[in-house]
Parts: C-alpha cells; sequence; structure tokens
C-alpha cells in the first residue's frame, strides 16, 4: 500500500510557491479572520460608494424540476443568465494621478457567483479583482492578458453578490476603458474554502476520503489534476504530457462531462487542496489558479473519454501526467479526484483491475465489453482507502508505475461503510478511439513517436538572479523532460553583455557590457525531430533601474489629505521619496509602486518630489511634479480639481498650449513691470533654455526643442511659479 504522512511538506511549499507574481494565472483566496480585503487591494473603496445592480431573478425549482424530468446524469450547480451590464454602470473613484471602477453586482439568495466578460477591453496597466467581503472570497488579480480576445469566465465565489474593482495607475486609461458583462452564473451550490481549522470531512465529500497531502509518492500526478466547473456540474480532470513534451494545456477527462455546458465556459482550477494531511490541522488561507475556457480536440462517447486544450497556456508550475496505452494494468489503483467538487482526495484501490465483459450491466449505460476496466472500492478493507462520488467523473487512474491507465466513468452508489463498483474508460482504447482524429488521442498525445508510456513531467523552468551587474553570474535550466531534447539559447538584446549571446546547453554565464542597462530576456529553445520548439524564458535586469515618472502628474487640493502612487520602475528594487518643497509633505519616504500613500498640500503651485529607485547595480532619479490648486466639492463629494482657481491668485499662463514654434508666458494679477529671470526644463529638471523678462508678456522660441513634456519655471515676488506645457 501507498506510504500515507502525516504531511505532505513539499505540496506546502508548491501552494507558498502559487503567492508569487506571475501575470497570467489567476489566483482565487478564500481569507482568514487575520486577513482584510484591503490587505490584497490596496485601492478599495467603501460599500456605500459602489452601486448596486440587482441582477434578474432566478426560478431554481423549475430548473431543478426540468432537470429531473430529463434525467440528467450531473447535478447542477448553477443556473447561466444572459445580462447586460457595461462600463456606463459603474462608478469612478478619482484620485490624485489614478482612479478606480466599482460595480457590485447582487443574484437574490444566491449560493455562489461567477460573472462572463464579453468584447472586453482593459488598458495595459489595468488590474481587476473581483471579492465578497461577507464570505471572504477574493479573485485575482485579473490582468489584460487573461482575457482571450475579450472573453473571460471567472471563477466561482460564495455568496450572492459580487463585487467589481478595476484599478487604473493613469487617468488618462479611462477612456480606454470598455467593461461588458453579459451573463452571469447564479449557483445553487457553495464551493467551500479552507478555513483556519478544518472539520471532520472538510467539505461536501464522505469523511472516509484522503487530503492528497497524505500521500507522498505521487507529487507531479497530484500536481496534474484539477477541478473542471461548469454550470450543470463538477468533474475532475489532469493535464497530461504529450511526446514531443511541448507543454501543450492538453487536459483529459470524460465524454459525459461535456454534458456541463460549453467548454469555452468552463473553469479549470488546480492547487484546491488542502496543505496538510490532517483535516483537523492549521493551515494558512487558501487559495488555487483558475485557467478558463477551453476547446475539445478529440472526444468519444465509445468509453468516455474528451480531450480538450486550455485557451490559455501554463502560467504556474504544473505537473503534466504520464500515461499507459499498453495493456499494462498493474497491481493496484490511485484515484486523484474532486468527490462531490470537494477539495483534492486520494482513494486507493489494492487489487488489479479487471477488463468488463458484461454488457447486461444498467451502469455503466451502454457499456460495450472490453471497453471499461472495473475495480472494487472497500474503504479499510483489505487495504482499500477512500471512495469516489460524484465530482469525481474524468478522474484519472494510476497504475503502480503512476501512469494514467483510465479515466473514471462512474460507478454504484459509495459510502464509507459499503463496497462498490467503479468503472474507468481504458486509456488503451481511447488511443485508437473511433479510428479518427477527432475521435481518439493518439494524434494529440503520440503523434511524433507514437509510444507505448510517458512518464509525468513538472513544468521546466530557468534558475538564476534577476539582476545582473559587473559579475559574471550562471543561469540553469531546470528540465525533468522525459523527452530528449537538443537545448540552445540566445539572450538579447545583445549589445547589454560582454559575453557570449548565444550557445548550446542548459547551463549559461553571462557578464554585462560597460554602464549597461535595461532589460533582457534569456531564452532556452528545446528542439526535437517532428516536434514544435519549447521556449523557457527569464527576464533578467541589467545594470542600475531606469526611473519611469511617466504617468500623469498628480492634482492635489490644497489643504486636504490626498493619495498618491508611483509606478513601477524597470529594474528597481527600493524606492525612496523626498518632498523638495516646504508646500508640499509627503507621509512616506518609502513607496510602494501602485499602493496609494498620503501627501498633503500647503501652497498652491507646482512642487517637486525627488524619486530614487536603487538595486545592486546603483540607483536613478526623477522628479515628480504636483499641483496643488483649490478644489470645490460636487454632490457626491467628489473633489473637483481644476488649475482655472490659479486666476484668482497671482501666477503665469501659457498659450497656446500644446505649441509649436513658439510660446506666450503671461503673468497676471501682478504688477505692469516685473524682472523675472524663466527657466525651461525636462521632466527630469535639467535646465534646457534661459530668458529675462520684463514686463507682463515674453514670447519664448522653442522651435529647438524636441517634442515632449517640458516645464516652465519663473521666481517673481519671492514665490516660484511653474508651469507644464507640450511641445508638439
Amino acid at each position: 500500500m501507498k506510504n500515507f504522512n502525516s504531511l505532505f511538506l513539499i505540496i506546502s511549499i508548491s501552494l507558498c510557491a502559487s503567492l508569487t507574481s506571475i501575470n497570467a494565472q489567476v489566483i482565487t483566496r478564500v481569507l482568514s479572520s487575520d486577513n482584510q480585503m484591503s490587505d490584497f487591494i490596496p485601492w478599495l473603496s467603501d460599500d456605500h460608494e459602489i452601486p448596486l445592480i440587482t441582477l434578474p431573478a432566478i426560478d431554481v425549482q423549475a430548473v431543478i424540476k426540468n432537470d429531473l424530468l430529463v434525467e440528467r446524469e450531473l447535478p447542477r450547480i448553477a443556473i447561466n443568465q444572459d445580462i447586460n451590464t457595461t462600463t456606463d454602470d459603474g462608478f469612478i473613484v478619482r484620485k490624485s494621478n489614478y482612479l478606480t471602477w466599482n460595480i457590485k453586482l447582487l443574484s437574490q439568495a444566491a449560493k455562489s457567483l461567477s460573472i462572463k466578460f464579453t468584447d472586453t477591453y482593459l488598458p495595459e496597466s489595468a488590474i481587476m479583482f473581483f471579492y465578497n467581503s461577507t464570505t471572504k472570497f477574493l479573485i485575482g488579480p485579473i490582468r489584460p492578458e487573461n482575457f482571450m480576445n475579450g472573453t473571460y469566465k471567472s471563477d466561482y465565489m460564495n455568496g450572492e453578490y459580487m463585487n467589481i474593482i478595476v484599478f487604473l495607475p493613469s487617468t488618462d486609461d479611462l477612456d480606454l476603458l470598455d467593461i461588458k458583462v453579459t451573463s452571469f452564473d447564479h449557483g445553487i451550490s457553495e464551493f467551500n474554502g479552507m478555513d483556519e481549522t478544518f472539520d471532520d470531512d472538510f467539505g461536501n465529500s464522505e469523511p472516509c476520503n484522503v487530503n492528497v497531502a497524505c500521500e507522498s509518492g505521487l507529487r507531479c500526478e497530484i500536481e496534474s489534476v484539477c477541478k473542471i466547473i461548469g454550470e450543470f456540474g463538477d468533474c475532475t480532470g489532469a493535464l497530461v504530457n504529450n511526446d514531443c513534451c511541448d507543454l501543450k494545456p492538453y487536459v483529459l477527462t470524460a465524454n459525459h462531462c461535456l454534458l456541463n455546458g460549453p467548454v469555452g465556459d468552463f473553469v479549470f482550477r488546480f492547487n484546491y487542496q488542502s496543505p496538510s494531511c490532517n483535516p483537523d490541522g492549521e493551515t494558512s488561507p487558501a487559495q488555487w489558479t483558475t485557467y478558463n475556457g477551453a476547446e475539445v480536440v478529440s472526444s468519444w462517447d465509445g468509453n468516455d473519454f474528451t480531450l480538450v486544450k486550455l485557451n490559455a497556456s501554463l502560467t504556474s508550475t504544473h505537473g503534466l501526467a504520464g500515461w499507459d496505452n499498453s495493456s499494462y494494468i498493474g497491481n493496484n489503483t490511485s484515484i486523484v479526484h474532486h468527490p462531490s467538487g470537494d477539495i483534492k482526495k486520494i482513494t486507493f484501490d489494492d487489487d488489479s483491475a479487471v477488463i468488463e465483459t458484461d454488457e447486461s450491466l444498467s451502469f455503466p449505460p451502454n457499456l460495450v465489453a472490453g471497453r471499461y476496466f472495473r475495480i472494487e472500492l472497500s474503504n479499510g478493507i483489505n487495504g482499500d482507502l477512500g471512495i469516489t462520488e460524484p465530482g469525481s467523473s474524468g478522474a484519472p487512474w494510476f497504475n503502480d508505475s503512476n501512469r494514467i491507465y483510465a479515466q473514471q466513468r462512474g460507478g454504484q452508489i459509495s459510502t464509507c461503510s459499503s463496497t462498490s463498483n467503479k468503472w474507468g474508460g481504458m486509456f488503451s482504447t481511447s488511443w485508437e478511439g473511433n479510428g479518427t482524429p477527432n475521435t481518439r488521442l493518439r494524434d494529440w498525445l503520440g503523434a511524433s513517436s507514437n509510444p507505448s508510456i510517458l512518464d509525468c513531467m513538472e513544468s521546466p523552468f530557468v534558475t538564476g538572479p534577476d539582476l545582473l551587474c559587473t559579475s559574471p553570474r550562471t543561469f540553469t535550466l531546470v528540465n525533468n523532460m522525459p523527452c530528449v531534447k537538443n537545448v540552445n539559447w540566445t539572450v538579447q538584446p545583445s549589445h547589454l553583455f560582454n559575453s557570449p549571446t548565444s550557445g548550446s546547453g542548459n547551463v549559461v554565464t553571462l557578464s554585462s557590457s560597460n554602464n549597461a542597462k535595461g532589460g533582457a530576456t534569456l531564452r532556452f529553445f528545446l528542439k526535437s525531430d517532428s516536434c514544435e520548439d519549447v521556449i523557457i524564458e527569464k527576464e533578467i535586469w541589467i545594470g542600475s533601474p531606469q526611473i519611469f515618472t511617466s504617468y500623469p502628474d498628480p492634482k492635489i487640493c490644497i489643504g486636504e489629505f490626498e493619495e498618491m502612487i508611483i509606478p513601477e520602475s524597470p529594474g528597481a528594487t527600493s524606492y525612496h521619496l523626498q518632498s523638495l518643497s516646504f508646500g508640499l509633505s509627503v507621509f512616506t519616504s518609502a513607496p510602494v509602486p501602485n499602493i496609494p500613500f498620503t501627501v498633503v498640500g500647503t501652497q498652491l503651485g507646482f512642487h517637486n518630489l525627488l524619486l530614487t529607485v536603487t538595486n545592486e547595480c546603483g540607483s536613478s532619479t526623477g522628479i515628480i511634479y504636483v499641483e496643488v490648486v483649490r478644489c470645490d466639492d460636487d454632490h457626491d463629494g467628489i473633489k473637483i480639481r481644476s488649475s482655472d482657481s490659479e486666476k484668482e491668485v497671482k501666477g503665469i499662463e501659457l498659450y497656446p498650449n500644446p505649441a509649436n514654434n513658439e510660446i506666450n508666458v503671461v503673468y497676471n494679477n501682478l504688477k505692469s513691470t516685473v524682472n523675472s529671470e524663466i527657466e525651461i526644463l525636462s521632466l527630469d529638471g535639467k535646465v534646457l533654455l534661459k530668458n529675462k523678462l520684463i514686463g507682463n508678456l515674453l514670447k519664448i522660441d522653442i522651435d529647438d526643442l524636441p517634442q515632449g513634456i517640458f516645464l516652465i519655471k519663473s521666481k517673481i515676488e519671492g514665490k516660484v511659479f511653474q508651469k507644464k506645457f507640450i511641445k508638439i
């Protein structure tokens, strides 16, 4: 029998690793009592500011009654309804140099909720979150790359409402934001999270089912298994390897799982598991990664298999399960699955499977002799452990060589105290299927060499530093592919390096050119005959960081505690902020990019903030210009910031702005005779032109200036006046 330990440390490490920022993956979390939504969404607004949209009412009982009439095999988990919610329905919260778009959707009496976007556009730097403060569910961050052709289907979150917040780090991006929520799923089932203390059965499945963390011998295989969520029910699937080991995201499941609805709307949830073996133990808050949507590449009801390909490439570390299409059965079976939609469990049968020859069985229906294996599960008897339940459909059956030899079809009703038969579609039969590419596995999993067996593979990755200064550093491709590959590599752009920028092998040593600065990409190309190249990348920053202050400069209200953000500067590992003016106070010296911090302006006009960004190689500096203006409140309490109020006080005006060859500087509300020196500066503080002014008007020739944004600065009557202008 397998070795079941009290704690599976490696899975705990895997779960912790998924906390790292990988832009293209989406994480669903259930927060503990120690966490607040604002810990993860720093731009969060109060609920009373967010408009509530009540979604169309759902007649749940009528839908369930109809499901019974049509004898639906999979239990329904949700009811889908079309809606039309757009950007105009949301509420905008404006800050000094960023804003958020917010909305709250309510489906009354829903136990859970999922939404679908179509024809939606998020600006490049936008970040989206979904949350429910009552049930403590949080989904995100969701970024533009998570939308496939403008479409995104969310994971389910418990509760009858869902808040949506979109962070736009540039106020200029508002005109680009285009939101269209076109349908929602009114959940009639809850999706159990992982509280700090688990109860005995830890969710919906029978208490004799065992957490995968108790298994010490199937790490790669466990990482391959996911929960598949569709409108009409839950299933289980597994990422499977192919003979090119090219990381194509193929998921094997059962054909009858297609009853869940359009696979384009399926949610594939990975890492939905406990990091500890004992369900009574304390754990960290739950989190899992999701992929949205897929396409069917091969399917056959002859032995109940379906192979789908995820719409998105794999963006996290997963296992891709191995398989056996020979006649080998093995001496025992391990099933990794999501019984009743619960967290990932493992079931063990200590006997060899047999080929089912009895075609008179009422279940599975339409059984054809020789296409299914049968096992007999007797929890706690003769070495067996656990059972399978609805939701286990499609789960991989692993033989004693840890290779898939069948996928779960179903079986007799199970309890922890009963003995029941279970059937699985034979992988060897699915291999040739019904003789065509869309009804067999061979064309997708064995097109290159048609092997009989293939082992599980974990995603390759590159080790090495993220930052390269002057000393040579080593980078290594970690690769456990069971396929033979020739490995070549390149690093670009080449001018950043004085070492070779291409070569072969898994190990690379790089050194930078003198005074080099910039981002580089190291790519390993894994090649084999008759297969597409596999490309594994690592981003590296070379030299000191690049200062980045190109977001719109903040405009704040005089005398008010205001929030602003700084953008992320490529290559920076630390940030330091200092006010260069007594008229502007900053309440942090160590800001974090895209995280709000507080400023207060006490004097009208432009004020300078000095931003210093640093890494181990050096530092760079830049100036942020904060404009302090008078403000009026509108009826919603939102501050209206207007530089027109400066006309009430002494100051300067510029026209035309933008300007091409010449710009006029006008002094208003000042003495008719003025003696002042005027400077034109770049945004990093360098003086480009100087002029003397006597009187109230000066024409300045700017024909020699390049296109861009500049600052005019003058000092008169003891005060400094500044204005920005654009050269076109």
